[in-house]
């Protein structure tokens, strides 16, 4: 594997990867992760690469194969989804980006979430016998927030200008819906196009008029 800057076309060849990489991400810190699964393995390890040099400097193994990589606002915390297959007891996995250490869990969540501008996290949790949407707190890791779905959520993204949180839902009500975090308040868009799945969502950047 090697890591490519596009403004000066340097290669940088990075520690050899055997198998395939699952998901990878950059870190708001300039650190790359991802998930490295060797060929007859389902799980693999979250690996951590220096950009500049392309060194491996940390190694966490994992007992699940993950499709998913966020981070805290400052990148000193990691946050992987770790599936709980048919038991539906899947969890957050909260690591540590220096000791490369798992340092908490977040139960019963994981299927979809994202950070928000303020470092908290919001989730789509699935707790016995209900879906909901959770507020957790960064700092501390504890719910603070719980909210009920208009539909069945498949996904969930948070505007980085002003932290609106967008659910997308699928059936019986095909949309999105919207909460503000600041008021608490929801609101749900419909769409026209009943019969398709909402699975993928982005938002323009601010400075686009």
């Amino acid at each position: 594997m090697s890591l490519v800057d596009i403004a000066t076309q340097v290669v940088t060849p990075v520690t050899p990867v055997l198998g395939y990489v699952n998901t990878a991400a950059v870190s708001p810190d300039g650190y790359l992760y991802l998930n490295n699964v060797p060929y007859g393995e389902a799980a693999g390890d979250l690996l951590k690469y220096d950009l500049s040099t392309g060194e491996q400097l940390g190694d966490l193994p994992l007992t699940v194969g993950i499709s998913l990589i966020r981070f805290s606002p400052s990148g000193k915390r990691v946050y992987i989804p770790v599936p709980g297959g048919s038991s539906g007891q899947g969890y957050i996995a909260i690591v540590d980006s220096e000791s490369m250490q798992q340092v908490y869990t977040i139960p019963q969540c994981g299927t979809d979430f994202a950070v928000a501008p303020d470092g908290n996290i919001w989730s789509l949790c699935f707790p016995v016998g209900s879906s909901s949407i959770y507020e957790i707190s960064g700092r501390i890791f504890s719910v603070i927030g719980v909210f009920s779905p208009t539909s069945a959520p498949v996904g969930i993204s948070v505007s980085p200008d002003d932290g609106q949180v967008v659910i997308n839902e699928s059936g019986p009500s095909y949309g999105f819906q919207v909460i503000d975090p600041g008021t608490g308040s929801t609101a749900f868009i419909q769409t026209d196009i009943s019969f398709l799945k909402l699975y993928g969502l982005v938002f323009r950047p601010a400075y686009i008029q």
